[in-house]
């Protein structure tokens, strides 16, 4: 895999490669200017590179899984990419799309875990980690919530296709359903409509003829 312009090779899993690229080192400017520490901002930095990286490892995994060759992950400043081979079902493809979301809900469930106890066992430790676990909890919570939206290139244009696989024909009748409701609807509302201006036609004329 060839490496791009401005991407540096960081490590391989399986035979994939890891590229970075540099702009990614604009977390760290920002990360020190909102919590105006080297440490903080160099932990927050690490955890949030960490997070995009999860991300990709799922969609990675997820896509070996369903028997598709992975060829790089890529990470860049706010979103990573996993290039892998195009899988022959759409089942497959879904599968794929859940991946990074799933990766990054089991980070979720062990850094409130680890959050918990490191705020128990010793508030100053928590304190300095602050920073990691805000990135891991509530970042990862909204990066999640982002990645959802079912608008391409976004993993929710194909994740909610989960929701008509799993209905089968049940989903058929319920779009038909919502195609009647929808019909019905805009009958009434094209009838009314005929109706206002016909009754605004007749005051028009009304006033026509009294002049």
């Amino acid at each position: 895999m060839q490496i791009q312009a401005g991407q540096w090779k960081f490590g391989e899993w399986r035979k994939i490669p890891f590229f970075v690229h540099w702009v990614i080192l604009f977390w760290l400017p920002w990360y020190g200017w909102v919590h105006k520490s080297l440490l903080s901002a160099v932990l927050a930095f690490v955890a949030v590179v960490g997070l995009l990286f999860c991300h990709e490892w799922g969609h990675a995994a997820m896509a070996l899984w369903r028997g598709s060759r992975v060829y790089a992950i890529r990470l860049h400043l706010f979103h990573g990419l996993c290039e892998y081979e195009r899988p022959r079902y759409e089942k497959d493809d879904v599968f794929i799309a859940w991946g990074g979301v799933l990766a990054q809900l089991v980070v979720l469930v062990l850094a409130m875990a680890a959050s918990a106890v490191v705020s128990a066992v010793s508030p100053a430790a928590m304190a300095v980690l602050s920073p990691v676990f805000w990135v891991l909890i509530e970042g990862n919570l909204f990066m999640c919530a982002f990645n959802l939206i079912p608008v391409a290139p976004l993993d929710g244009h194909k994740a909610w296709r989960a929701i008509p696989l799993l209905l089968g024909d049940r989903w058929s009748a319920l779009r038909h359903t919502a195609g009647e409701w929808k019909s019905a609807l805009n009958f009434k509302r094209r009838r009314a409509e005929k109706k206002a201006s016909q009754r605004a036609a007749q005051e028009l004329f009304d006033r026509l003829r009294k002049k």
